[in-house]
């Protein structure tokens, strides 16, 4: 909400004309969106289930060639393979095992396709980008209401609260940036670059956290970086013809 008030800088009761449709449809899409990804998470290894679910700027990228004005391109589908393999180092190396493929894997997977599919249609409606955040405080009571009737009883100390509130802000800002480049930016890029996510947050633990920089780390920061110059090899050479120019 406080995000809503500053970036369209009107009144609270403003909140109030924004169409319905802006507002729904973000709260069903994100809000089974993260129930997926929750329940991946529950019912599998989170490595195992993250590493899935990561699956999705693939999808975009092989779906996009649906959208008007967007072709797919071999060099985009490559780099991008390129690119998940290296979020595969990033993950464990070659080391997971898949024999016992568990309910989690399965809403990992639903939960890739359904994040795709959902970028796909905001770009493609064009909905208004300020019923996202007022969509995040009702997910936010939803949520709450599900966790006091269904959740297990158990007690949290305000610095634990204080957590899950920052955290949940953060997702949130992440979801509301997301609408907007999807909107205004091109599906393609965004899903390349995308695949930085969990290098940026690797790299982030390892200098915060856990000072071991290790053989993983460096194979997938190289495949990382050479797939998404591979994949916007189009964008590159646009840069390099402009710049001579």
């Amino acid at each position: 909400m406080p995000i809503w008030l500053v970036r369209y800088k009107t009144g609270f009761f403003k909140v109030f004309t924004i169409p319905p449709k802006a507002i729904i449809f973000p709260f069903i899409g994100l809000g089974s969106y993260s129930l997926l990804y929750a329940a991946a998470f529950k019912n599998s290894p989170v490595e195992e289930a993250n590493l899935i679910n990561y699956l999705w700027p693939l999808f975009i990228i092989l779906f996009s060639g649906l959208l008007p004005n967007h072709q797919l391109k071999p060099f985009m589908l490559i780099g991008s393979i390129i690119a998940f393999s290296g979020v595969i180092f990033l993950k464990g190396g070659l080391h997971f095992d898949f024999s016992g493929f568990q309910f989690g894997h399965v809403m990992a997977l639903i939960a890739a396709l359904h994040w795709s599919v959902y970028s796909l249609i905001i770009k493609h409606q064009k909905l208004s980008s300020t019923g996202v955040p007022v969509s995040a405080l009702y997910r936010a009571i939803a949520f709450f209401v599900l966790h006091i009737l269904f959740g297990p009883e158990q007690s949290l100390e305000n610095f634990a609260l204080l957590n899950a509130a920052a955290l949940g802000a953060i997702v949130g800002i992440g979801y509301y940036c997301w609408d907007i480049a999807m909107k205004h930016g091109d599906a393609l890029s965004m899903s390349i670059f995308a695949y930085f996510t969990p290098l940026l947050s690797t790299i982030l633990l390892v200098t915060f956290s856990y000072p071991i920089f290790t053989a993983n780390l460096g194979i997938a920061t190289i495949l990382i970086i050479l797939g998404t110059l591979i994949a916007s090899k189009d964008k590159i050479e646009r840069l390099i013809r402009r710049q001579k120019a």
